[in-house]
């Protein structure tokens, strides 16, 4: 399940931001 290696860093980056947007979003829609 490791899949810190280098080349992987920018997928890894881009599922951690878009995992944030969809908590930000559930968290606004929560709040509204």
């Amino acid at each position: 399940m490791e899949r810190r290696l280098g080349n992987d860093r920018d997928a890894e980056i881009a599922t951690a931001l878009e995992q944030i947007g969809e908590i930000v979003r559930l968290r606004l829609e929560a709040e509204a």
